[in-house]
């Protein structure tokens, strides 16, 4: 079984200060396989970027590992 971890990082602020805040969490499904938990993680990607705003730069990453 695979686990998507997802980190989303905030890239700065609004006014040039040096903040990057980071978000990690588990997503609560685990997958069949590496190959299900990226097509997961490459969709899930895409639709939170289509989703952004131009306000805030956000980077966004899903990880497949072997779950524990």
């Amino acid at each position: 079984m695979f686990e998507a971890i997802i980190a989303m990082c905030l890239a700065g602020n609004i006014t040039g200060e040096e903040v990057n805040p980071c978000y990690m969490r588990k997503h609560e499904y685990a997958f069949r396989n590496y190959e299900a938990c990226r097509k997961w993680g490459n969709e899930y990607e895409l639709d939170f970027v289509a989703k952004s705003t131009d306000e805030v730069s956000v980077v966004i990453h899903v990880a497949c590992a072997v779950a524990e």
